[in-house]
C-alpha cells in the first residue's frame, strides 16, 4: 500500500502548513479498495481557512478542506466521513493537532438519521449515475450505500470502526461483471434493505416525552 506523502498533500492543498491542523486519509485507501490506475487519494483536511468547506480536486489528490468549526459541526451531526476520520487507524491520521475523538459523544438518534439518509441517497444516486452513463461513479455509490450502515453497526457494537474492509465483499461482487442498472437493483436491493434493517435494530428511535 502506497501512503501519500504529507508534504505532497500540503503542497497540493496550496495552504500554508501553519494553517493546517489535521490531515486524514479516507476513501478507497482506507477501505482497501484503492486501485492505482483509476483511484485518486481522498483527503480530509482541517485548516484555518476563509471558506468553511472547499474541495480541491487534482489528478492525484481529492482534498476536502474544512474549518475546525465546520468539521466539528459535521461530526456532531454524525456525518460518516468525519466518523471515519476520528476512528481511522494511525497510518491514516497523518496529522492530528485537534483531538476531536475524545470529545465525541455518540447520539443514537443522530446516527440513525444520518446513516439512513446518506445510505438511501447513495442507493438512489447509484441508479441515476448508471442511467446517465457514469458507470464507475454508479457502482461506487451502490457500494457506499451498503458499506456505510455496515460501518455504523460496528460503531454500535464496538464504539468504533474496527474493520474498514468489512464491506469489501460488495465491491468484489460489483467488479465481477458490467452490470445494468436493473441488474444491480435486482441483485443488491434485498441486501441493502437487510443491512439497513440490521443497523436500525441497534439504533431504534428514542421516544421523547
Amino acid at each position: 500500500m502506497n501512503i501519500p506523502n504529507i508534504d505532497d498533500i500540503i503542497k497540493a492543498s496550496k495552504l500554508d502548513p501553519s494553517r493546517i491542523f489535521n490531515i486524514y486519509l479516507f476513501g478507497s485507501l482506507l477501505y482497501g479498495t484503492h486501485e492505482e490506475e483509476v483511484s485518486d487519494y481522498d483527503v480530509i483536511m482541517v485548516a484555518n481557512n476563509s471558506v468553511e468547506a472547499i474541495e480541491i480536486k487534482g489528478d492525484l489528490y481529492n482534498i476536502h478542506i474544512y474549518t475546525p468549526d465546520k468539521f466539528k459541526a459535521d461530526l456532531d451531526w454524525h456525518r460518516i466521513n468525519n466518523l471515519e476520520c476520528i476512528f481511522a487507524p494511525d497510518w491514516a491520521r497523518l496529522k492530528e493537532n485537534i483531538d476531536y475523538k475524545s470529545g465525541f459523544k455518540l447520539n443514537k438518534n443522530k446516527l440513525r438519521h444520518s446513516i439512513s439518509h446518506i445510505s438511501s441517497n447513495s442507493w438512489v444516486k447509484a441508479k441515476k449515475k448508471l442511467l446517465d452513463g457514469e458507470y464507475r461513479t454508479g457502482i461506487k455509490s451502490l457500494f457506499h450505500s451498503i458499506r456505510i450502515p455496515i460501518f455504523a453497526i460496528q460503531i454500535a457494537k464496538f464504539g468504533t470502526i474496527n474493520d474498514f474492509s468489512a464491506g469489501n465483499y460488495i465491491w468484489d461482487r460489483l467488479k465481477e461483471k458490467n452490470w445494468t442498472a436493473e441488474e444491480l437493483q435486482s441483485e443488491f436491493k434485498n441486501e441493502h434493505n437487510s443491512i439497513l434493517s440490521q443497523f436500525r435494530k441497534y439504533f431504534p428511535f428514542e421516544n421523547k416525552r
